[in-house]
């Protein structure tokens, strides 16, 4: 019943990624960077409008969980 019931659900499990490699699944990226191979939106652009939720964000560093908050927020 709630507004956001038809809109995206991203889900990332932070516990299973490296820190660098969870970044890369949060941030957008583009092919401007090396070793990207095409371009991509990260989670939260992905849901936006809907729900993007980041399981086991306990488990990864104090650093990165500050860099998800921060995005979460943009």
């Amino acid at each position: 019943m709630s507004p956001v019931s038809q809109q995206r659900f991203a889900i990332c499990n932070c516990s299973a990624l490296v820190d660098t490699l969870l970044e890369s699944n949060i941030r957008p990226h583009s092919r401007s960077f090396t070793g990207a191979t095409d371009t991509r939106p990260g989670l939260f652009e992905y849901a936006n409008g809907g729900t993007g939720l980041l399981d086991e964000i306990g488990e990864t560093s104090l650093p990165m969980q500050s860099k998800c908050s921060r995005d979460s927020k943009s």
